[in-house]
């Protein structure tokens, strides 16, 4: 007996024409309602969008799966669907969405549509989401403006966990640990802005994920080392991590440590920390200085030591309030042209 063909599959077969869409249509909800399989599910979904086929018996099929699916995954992509097809017929169904899903994948995903499109059925779901906004920047303690970095933190805690479910408990835990080194809080607020952050993902993942043995680790004199010697041994078997563009939203951040996430790239949003004074961007993987950080005009500490930098852009020189530069552990092989005074009026240059 041969394998039902993939969802891909079937995309192609009717871009060349080889299967109509009713019949297209037929197969991928045969997928969606009979496999137990949460991710072949979640691509039928999909690929069931991208066909635009539109009946009110494939709208209740995926409301269903809005609604009742057990796995994110499913659901995130039922939210896609529905916004992008069934929005009139979908609107209860979102709002039951905002009042119960608790996954930030499902919350990410339906955030960022409505963001986008300010259409006038849409402003009862803009109210409810609002609402749900408010009490989540609550819980963390900050602005509404500055908590979608934070929920687009907890997606990322739940890509590859597909059990997570958002939780703000252990954010008042981040307030309290310090990095080892510079002994600044994780998380430190001001006026309900994020002024400080010491974001490694290994460790903010590791405590939310064994929230029983907090207590104990608070207890330590080192919580931060003691998490840092459990990363060596985690790291080698971890994909590159991306900073969500958001953090462009923590306008009143002065200090970012984001050291060990073995990040090959920073969003470009980071020009719009127009408050940032020291900047920690060590012992990842990132091959370049990019324009970004060349725009930080308030920057008076930068560290992108044990990286795979090769050369130092002109625009460096853009940074006229840096004092401290740490380069040193890179592959840098040239200098910009008549940089030697402006390198030499640094206190401290490590290269």
């Amino acid at each position: 007996m041969s394998e039902p063909p993939k969802p891909y599959e079937i995309i192609e077969k009717v871009k060349k024409g080889k299967l109509n869409k009713s019949d297209a249509t037929e197969l991928l909800i045969s997928l969606i309602e009979g496999s137990h399989d949460s991710k072949l599910r979640a691509e039928s979904i999909i690929a069931l969008d991208h066909i635009a086929f539109k009946t009110e018996n494939i709208f209740k099929i995926i409301e269903n799966h809005l609604i009742s699916d057990k796995n994110p995954i499913v659901r995130k992509a039922a939210v896609i669907a529905i916004t992008n097809h069934f929005l009139k017929e979908g609107l209860n169904s979102l709002k039951w969405v905002i009042m119960h899903d608790d996954s930030p994948l499902v919350m990410k995903t339906l955030f960022e549509f409505l963001t986008k499109f300010k259409e006038q059925p849409l402003e009862f779901l803009n109210k409810e989401l609002n609402v749900w906004m408010e009490k989540f920047a609550a819980e963390i303690g900050v602005v509404m403006e500055e908590a979608k970095f934070f929920l687009d933190l907890e997606a990322l805690f739940a890509d590859g966990n597909e059990s997570y479910e958002i939780d703000t408990s252990m954010y008042k835990y981040f307030k309290i640990l310090t990095d080892f080194k510079s002994s600044k809080p994780w998380l430190a607020l001001k006026d309900e802005h994020v002024e400080i952050l010491n974001f490694n993902y290994f460790n903010w993942k590791f405590l939310k994920e064994n929230k029983g043995n907090i207590e104990s680790i608070m207890k330590l004199s080192s919580p931060d080392l003691f998490l840092r010697s459990f990363q060596k041994f985690n790291l080698m078997h971890n994909d590159s991590m991306k900073i969500p563009e958001s953090i462009g939203l923590l306008k009143h951040l002065k200090v970012l440590n984001l050291s060990r996430n073995k990040l090959t790239s920073i969003p470009d949003s980071i020009s719009s920390l127009s408050s940032i004074e020291s900047l920690n961007l060590s012992r990842n993987n990132i091959s370049e200085i990019s324009d970004s950080i060349c725009t930080l005009t308030s920057l008076q500490k930068l560290n992108l030591s044990h990286n795979f930098i090769e050369k130092i852009p002109h625009s460096i020189k853009n940074l006229e309030k840096l004092r401290i530069l740490k380069l040193h552990k890179n592959k840098i092989n040239n200098f910009p042209d008549s940089s030697d005074q402006y390198f030499s009026s640094l206190e401290i240059f490590r290269i």
